[in-house]
């Protein structure tokens, strides 16, 4: 299980650098050198090996990429810049003349390895965050997500307005701060959610109707949550905590929930992040079934 930030970028680094001991993403024409799909490589700008770089990304002219550089999908690096070393996540924009050695940036946010240290940049034309658009699909998912919320709602209402007072009484009720950090998909959001001790029928019978996560499908209405996608973090304040670098995608119940299998953080993040990739609007009604149904997140 990876801990820190530094051990990620390590752990990236030696993937990297021992390619030929792994099976990596990407078109490779030549030893080191790792291309995704719709890679626009403008006339003068270079590519020092190895380097990997991912989908939809466009290198402008007089730009250095490499060596040791990881580019993440959904990138576009302006003109004469330089990225060394580093790490850019997905939907992340680098502005001109801009030097990035032995670093990870994440939209606006560009972070030391190994000290942790963060610098937010203000200037949205040095770096900042690429907005993916609100495609067809998109809109239909949140769509299909709002509807399925609401009918849950309307089944779930009247053993919510039974529960939630037994529960209250017997100070069975409590919430909790969570916390989604900032990624490529989500900005960060701090939400109260539900705990409920498995303490009593009335305990048992509220988790099994999921009774705790009721009040979260209001926010999926509003369009702040996913109805199912990635979970939180559990945190008992505001801090930033690490998103595990991938993209995220708050939700009121979680990929991993689906699953018997999962037995810790990382195996949950393993699903979340497979589902977060190739799951779509139907799958996800059959995934909600499945966390509905399964009981260990009881």
């Amino acid at each position: 299980m990876l801990l820190t930030i530094g051990e990620y970028y390590r752990l990236a680094d030696d993937t990297l650098k021992n390619a030929d001991r792994y099976i990596l993403p990407g078109y490779s024409s030549e030893p080191d050198c790792f291309l995704g799909r719709n890679v626009v490589i403008q006339k003068g700008a270079e590519i020092r090996k190895p380097v990997m770089i991912g989908n939809n990304v466009q290198i402008s002219a007089g730009s250095i990429i490499g060596p040791g550089a990881i580019i993440g999908s959904n990138i576009i690096i302006d003109r004469e810049s330089v990225v060394s070393g580093s790490i850019l996540m997905d939907n992340t924009f680098i502005g001109e003349q801009l030097e990035v050695k032995g670093r990870i940036a994440d939209g606006s946010l560009l972070i030391d390895p190994e000290s942790g240290a963060t610098l937010q940049l203000e200037d949205p034309h040095l770096m900042s965050v690429i907005q993916p658009g609100a495609s067809t699909k998109q809109i239909i998912r949140r769509l299909i997500h709002a509807l399925a919320a609401l009918a849950l709602l309307i089944v779930l209402a009247l053993p919510f307005l039974v529960l939630r007072p037994l529960l209250g009484l017997r100070r069975n009720w409590h919430t909790k701060k969570r916390l989604f950090p900032p990624g490529a998909t989500a900005k960060k959001l701090t939400i109260e959610q539900v705990v409920i001790r498995p303490e009593g029928a009335d305990g048992r019978l509220a988790i099994a109707l999921s009774i705790d996560r009721y009040p979260s499908l209001f926010q999926v209405l509003g369009g702040k949550l996913r109805l199912i996608g990635h979970r939180p973090a559990v945190s008992s304040d505001t801090s930033t905590i690490s998103s595990g670098c991938i993209a995220m995608n708050p939700a009121v119940f979680g990929y991993a929930e689906t699953e018997e299998w999962p037995e810790n953080e990382r195996d949950e993040l393993m699903v979340d992040h497979y589902h977060l990739l190739h799951s779509g609007s139907l799958n996800d009604i059959g995934l909600l079934l499945k966390a509905l149904l399964n009981k260990k997140h009881m």
